[in-house]
């Protein structure tokens, strides 16, 4: 009765043993392609477009804070945490979270530190296209 367990044991493992050897080699070719697709989007998040884009929303944002179109909820949603700051900018401004996204997290927590002490969008934003220019 060991015996058997130890054989079963013994099947189990080299079948996960082959089917993760298989998975690793059949799908090498596929990570190659994402590697290659991640640094094309890599490098049009650093063409100057993205930053002009950016430099475009932050303008917006400053006339939507002058004539206070802002919600106090997307506000209020955004200075709860810093993930849901990040969803906001991500799902309101596209470009400006794409140059967010390439900043050192130590960059990061000072714009969202920025976003939470003035409760202004346009400011963190602006620190963004300070702290990307910088980099």
């Amino acid at each position: 009765m060991a015996l058997m367990k130890i054989a079963i044991k013994f099947i189990v493992f080299a079948g996960l043993y082959s089917s993760l050897g298989l998975f690793s080699a059949s799908h090498a070719e596929d990570l190659f392609i994402t590697d290659d697709y991640l640094k094309g989007l890599s490098d049009e998040i650093n063409s100057p477009e993205y930053l002009e884009k950016a430099k475009q929303e932050l303008r917006a944002t400053e006339k939507h804070e002058q004539s206070n179109a802002y919600t106090a909820a997307e506000i209020q949603s955004g200075l709860s945490s810093m993930y849901n700051f990040e969803t906001l900018i991500r799902t309101k401004y596209p470009s400006s979270h794409a140059i967010y996204s390439k900043l050192p997290v130590s960059s990061r927590i000072l714009i969202y530190d920025e976003f939470k002490t003035t409760k202004k969008l346009s400011a963190a934003k602006r620190m963004i296209i300070e702290k990307y220019q910088i980099k």
